[in-house]
């Protein structure tokens, strides 16, 4: 199968499957991959039960959705259809060709299912090592390209990883680290401008590995994996410094969307994360321990505490997203501390944000 078309359905399987998660109450879904002829058909099923209408804009907690899907797919010469199915399901089905037109002809296809310059293909032999010689020459618009080094013990994880990450623009994937010590040494190697490890690994788990690297490498932000069963090990990450952290199940667009972010400087945390993170931590609210914080500085400081981007508070406040991030900073130095994580366990701490708040 051609790097594109694995790339685009991959990612139609995620997105998918995250909807499910999002908006069914059903206790299961079924993937299905077939090949028919000198085509893939990806079919996911949602059983139900009956929910709301979806409009196609709605899909996938707010990123791309059912659109994003159609793009990729489109940008392949495919097909993508959605809707309901059965008498309370709910259906995605993709055609994909094996070989897109382009590839056919004996030339890579122009764009990816993502509309990036295909990756090529991978070595799975290679798989710590191979892709750090793929520095792309810029980012979008000719933006900054951002040098990015995962790690997780778990090979699909760290296949995933690549196939939702490496063909996008901007993205130089530098390779995947099997445990915290090899990322160690591939990070002192490769010098990677953003990190994403996952936390629980045998041998140096990803505590430890962020500890030492931030200890060595403090320019370099580091975004932490989770699940809702590692609770024990947030608070640990959040102390060594990593400024944020995302679920493996969660949204495929906020996982660029924090990698864009920490590479700016700005960290980002998925909701659920905060709110579980801040109830189990947050000790009893203890008011008037905070310096003195201005009005529009304490409504910044609630906001970053609810898991908005600096983009969302800017929308929210109706002010410019650059004032957001003086305003940002201007927070972190005035309760002493470095990160957007910790920020919010101070706020809540404060009593600035009840524990019970929805995002």
């Amino acid at each position: 199968m051609h790097p594109g078309t694995a790339g685009c359905a991959y990612r139609i399987v995620q997105e998918a499957l995250t909807n499910v998660a999002r908006h069914s109450t059903a206790a299961r879904a079924s993937v299905t991959v077939r090949a028919v002829s000198s085509r893939v058909v990806v079919t996911i099923d949602d059983p139900g039960p009956p929910r709301p209408p979806v409009a196609d804009g709605a899909l996938s907690g707010g990123g791309q959705g059912l659109a994003g899907m159609r793009e990729r797919v489109a940008a392949l010469a495919g097909h993508c259809h959605a809707g309901p199915h059965g008498r309370t399901g709910w259906r995605v089905r993709a055609s994909l060709p094996v070989l897109p037109p382009k590839a056919r002809d004996g030339h890579r296809p122009a764009v990816t299912a993502d509309g990036a310059e295909p990756a090529p293909r991978h070595d799975a032999r290679h798989d710590a090592r191979h892709d750090a010689r793929r520095v792309q020459p810029s980012g979008p618009a000719g933006g900054p390209v951002i040098r990015l080094l995962i790690a997780d013990d778990q090979q699909l994880a760290r296949e995933g990883l690549r196939q939702l990450l490496s063909p996008e623009p901007g993205i130089a994937f530098l390779g995947a680290a099997r445990d915290g010590a090899e990322l160690i040494t591939m990070a002192r190697e490769h010098q990677p401008d953003v990190i994403l490890t996952d936390l629980r690994m045998p041998g140096t788990d990803g505590i430890t590995a962020i500890r030492r690297l931030t200890a060595r490498t403090p320019d370099c932000p580091i975004i932490a994996l989770t699940t809702f069963d590692t609770d024990d090990y947030l608070f640990g990450a959040l102390e060594a410094g990593a400024v944020g952290f995302l679920l493996k199940d969660g949204d495929p667009d906020l996982y660029l969307t924090a990698i864009r972010a920490a590479h700016r400087g700005q960290g980002l945390i998925d909701p659920q994360v905060t709110r579980r993170l801040v109830r189990r931590f947050a000790t009893p609210p203890v008011r008037g321990q905070s310096p003195a914080l201005t009005l529009r500085e304490t409504e910044v400081l609630r906001l970053v505490a609810l898991g908005r981007s600096n983009a969302e508070i800017a929308a929210e406040l109706r002010i410019a997203a650059g004032t957001v991030k003086i305003h940002v900073s201007r927070v972190l130095s005035k309760i002493g501390v470095r990160t957007r994580v910790q920020a919010a366990i101070h706020a809540y701490r404060s009593g600035l944000v009840p524990a019970d708040e929805e995002r």
